[in-house]
């Protein structure tokens, strides 16, 4: 199994729990290293034999450009599902940088996600607080 790396992929969004966080988007900041098995990609140098970089960012930035989640955790965990439904890859690890998350003091909180088997991605979207897994 190989590693993919994408780092750096900047997201304007509303997150967040206060109520400032409610009315002004914020800039996450996602680094993602995901498994895929590159040989025949590499045997064919064909496109569609690897992960396709740009479906992936277009299909994560436009799923997370209108979202309102409360908790990066959430967030991170419907990132996570949506790019092991769609892009058949074994697993997926997502860094989100919430510049400014805590203030004043600090100026970078940083999540490391990699998501359980198990987790089942809410069908619903209602941005209401979620504190059970399914």
């Amino acid at each position: 199994m190989d590693i993919i790396f994408l780092k750096g992929l900047k997201i304007d969004t509303i997150i967040g729990i206060y109520d400032w966080e409610r009315t002004k988007k914020q800039t996450l900041i996602l680094d993602f290293e995901l498994g895929y098995d590159i040989r025949k990609a590499s045997q064919t140098d064909n496109i569609e034999d690897t992960l396709d970089y740009k479906a992936l960012t277009q299909q994560v930035t436009a799923f997370v450009e209108p979202s309102q989640f409360l908790l990066v955790e959430t967030l991170a965990e419907e990132i996570c599902a949506l790019i092991l439904k769609e892009f058949n890859t074994p697993w997926v690890k997502l860094t989100l940088n919430k510049k400014g998350a805590i203030r004043p003091k600090v100026t970078h909180a940083h999540w490391t996600h990699q998501p359980r088997k198990q987790y089942q991605p809410r069908k619903k979207h209602s941005f209401e607080p979620h504190c059970s897994r399914r």
